[in-house]
């Protein structure tokens, strides 16, 4: 059996209403009633709760990696100082995007099982 962390978000969300000369007034009127804990919201202003997968991703050792991409043949390929370690076609920006993902998630890891590190371009 793996162990994963699982993020617990709770959105909290009341409606109070202030008397004000303008919004930006009550607006601030409100912000500081709730820093004053005058307003405290609680399990009945529960909107919504999510549960997702929480990565605390650590490298597994230290590595050092070479990225070229050859415009003309469209290959992305990855080297350390020794060897050519992947090649990847890659057409489109999508498929550029898809290569780093497999890549880079090769070399992420949680304590205990994988991660999917999301590689924005």
């Amino acid at each position: 059996m793996a162990l994963y962390n699982v993020e617990v978000r709770e959105t909290l969300s009341r409606v109070v209403e202030q008397e004000a000369d303008s919004f930006d007034d009550a607006k601030e009127m409100v912000a500081t009633r709730y820093l004053d804990s005058e307003i405290v919201l609680d399990w009945e202003d529960l909107e919504s709760v999510e549960y997702d997968e929480y990565p605390s991703p650590k490298i597994q050792e230290g590595f050092n990696v070479n990225i070229e991409f050859n415009i003309n043949t469209k290959e992305l390929s990855f080297s350390d100082e020794y060897e050519l370690i992947a090649t990847y076609d890659c057409k489109t920006l999508e498929d550029l995007n898809n290569a780093l993902k497999s890549y880079f998630k090769d070399a992420l890891e949680l304590e205990s099982g994988e991660i999917e590190k999301d590689v924005q371009l």
